[in-house]
C-alpha cells in the first residue's frame, strides 16, 4: 500500500508552513489575519536586534566629535537607558584577547555568572575563537568596527556589535559593545559559535590627531559605567628634586 503521508515542515516554534497553501490550493479562504510564518518571526526578530545594534551604533558615531574614535570618558547611559542591560565594555590585554571590565545584567545571564574580568573569547565556542582573535586584533590595531551573528544549539541565537574606544591616554584599548540573544537561555553556561561576522576599517578623519588631548574636567563618572580612578599626590615644597627609587640607599663617594 502506498503511504501518502510526508513530514510538513515546521519553523522553529513547532508550527506547520503548509496549513496556508493547502486553504490556497483548495480554493477556501478566510477574512482573518493569518498569523506570521516562520520566515516572517525571524526576519522580525532580526530587526528587532538590528535596531538594538543600530542604536548603540549611532551612540557611539555621536560621540566622535570629528575624531576617528570616541573616548571611554565620555560614555554616559544615559545615553542608551533602552540597551544597558545588555551593553558591556571591553579592555584589550594582548593582541586579539580583550577582558570584560563593565558588563550589563543580561550579557552576564547568558554566563550565569558575573563576566568582568573575564575574557571575551569565554562567551565563544572553541571553534570560532581563532576568527574573534584575528577579528580582535583589527578591531583594536586599525581601528575597526566588528560585528557578528552568533548560535549556541538549535534555539539560541544571537548578534553582537563591538565599536573601538580610547582610553585615557589615548590608545585604542577599549571598546563599546552590545550583545542582544533570542531564545531560552537556561541557568547553565551558553557558548557561542560565530555564524557569520563584518569588519569595518575606520580611517582617520582628515585634519584631526590621532589622540586625544586630555580634557580640562572629566564629567562626573556615571553608575554602573565609573571605573576607579588613580590619585596623584602633589609634592610639597620641601621635597627633593630627584627622590630616589630606593630611599633606604644612599651615594658614598
Amino acid at each position: 500500500m502506498q503511504d501518502d503521508r510526508h513530514d510538513t515542515p515546521r519553523d522553529d516554534e513547532g508550527n506547520g508552513f503548509d496549513g496556508a497553501d493547502r486553504r490556497a490550493s483548495s480554493g477556501a479562504t478566510s477574512d482573518r489575519p493569518q498569523p506570521f510564518s516562520g520566515l516572517s518571526r525571524l526576519l522580525r526578530r532580526a530587526t528587532d536586534e538590528d535596531a538594538a545594534l543600530d542604536a548603540i551604533s549611532d551612540y557611539w558615531h555621536g560621540l566622535r566629535r570629528g575624531h576617528a574614535v570616541p573616548r571611554r570618558a565620555d560614555l554616559d547611559p544615559r545615553g542608551f537607558s533602552d540597551h544597558v542591560s545588555s551593553v558591556f565594555v571591553l579592555e584589550k590585554i594582548a593582541p586579539g584577547l580583550a577582558r570584560f571590565r563593565i558588563a550589563g545584567q543580561q550579557v552576564s545571564e547568558v554566563m550565569g555568572m558575573d563576566l568582568r574580568g573575564m575574557p571575551l573569547s569565554a562567551l565563544i565556542q572553541l571553534g570560532s575563537r581563532d576568527a574573534l582573535q584575528a577579528d580582535l586584533v583589527r578591531l583594536f590595531e586599525e581601528p575597526a568596527i566588528l560585528r557578528m551573528r552568533l548560535r549556541s544549539g538549535a534555539r539560541l541565537t544571537g548578534a553582537m556589535l563591538l565599536l573601538p574606544l580610547r582610553s585615557d591616554l589615548g590608545d585604542v584599548s577599549r571598546a563599546l559593545g552590545i550583545l542582544r540573544t533570542r531564545g531560552p537561555v537556561g541557568s547553565g553556561v551558553n557558548r557561542f559559535g560565530i555564524t557569520s561576522s563584518s569588519i569595518q576599517s575606520i580611517g582617520q578623519v582628515q585634519g584631526t590627531t590621532p589622540a586625544y588631548p586630555l580634557p580640562a574636567a572629566h564629567p562626573a563618572p556615571q553608575p554602573g559605567f565609573a571605573e576607579r580612578q588613580l590619585d596623584f599626590l602633589t609634592p610639597g615644597p620641601d621635597a627633593p628634586r630627584h627622590p630616589s627609587e630606593r630611599p633606604y640607599l644612599r651615594l658614598v663617594r
